[in-house]
């Protein structure tokens, strides 16, 4: 009986030529459309649950708020505090990879000094732009970008002289103080009048204290005349 050999137990398949191009046709090298295309895939908008998903350990010490879309009334006052004070340490930031994306032609990222120059700068990882956690959360209108060529210009515009940013830091630092235990303007309204309460007492004190010792002792009050400029007894 003969043997059989490994090549009868593999049918050989015919080669299917491709119909799009010329039999003569040489065929096209492929590999810079995959570099393209992988690139592309990197410096696009990335959708949320990619950027998300690829946040890294090196990521901001605060909340995301355009991960799910959350509104300011849906944050907790420990969320908002966070937003507020929370840091992102400067190695941190240096380490961290923020993905490129494709402004006018060009591949650009978060240039990280953006972040070191302005404080009260946030960043989120899910939408890959920066904003105003201040203005966001007491502001009139949110301050939010991500044209990484502009931002400079963004940021220095947003704080001019008579921006509405410097209203919603002070209305941010008063709640910050609040949540620290300091009184609220209720109450500092209150500690106000008691205190001047409190002055007019010891200013009527010491002037009743006069009267009752000029009294005793026979000493005539003396005024002054509306009318002529001498002393009266």
């Amino acid at each position: 009986m003969a043997k059989n050999s490994i090549k009868d137990y593999f049918s050989i398949c015919p080669i299917v030529q491709d119909q799009t191009r010329e039999p003569n046709e040489e065929p096209e090298d492929l590999s810079d459309s995959r570099k393209t295309a992988d690139e592309a895939s990197t410096v696009t908008n990335l959708p949320r649950e990619t950027l998300a998903s690829s946040t890294q350990a090196y990521g901001p010490q605060y909340p995301d708020i355009f991960c799910e879309n959350r509104s300011v009334s849906t944050l907790t006052e420990a969320e908002k505090i966070s937003l507020l004070i929370g840091k992102w340490d400067s190695e941190d930031l240096c380490k961290y990879k923020f993905p490129l994306r494709n402004i006018s032609g060009y591949n650009r990222r978060l240039n990280p000094k953006v972040m070191k120059q302005a404080s009260w700068l946030r960043y989120s990882p899910s939408a890959d732009s920066v904003y105003c956690g201040y203005c966001y959360l007491f502001g009139v209108q949110a301050f939010r970008t991500s044209d990484w060529s502009n931002i400079s210009k963004f940021v220095d515009r947003h704080v001019g002289e008579n921006a509405s940013h410097h209203t919603a830091v002070a209305r941010g630092q008063a709640f910050i103080d609040v949540h620290r235990g300091a009184p609220d303007i209720r109450q500092q309204l209150q500690n106000q009048r008691v205190q001047a309460i409190e002055e007019n007492r010891a200013i009527l004190k010491s002037i009743t204290e006069v009267v009752v010792t000029m009294a005793r002792q026979n000493i005539s009050l003396r005024g002054m005349s509306r009318k002529k400029a001498t002393l009266i007894p």
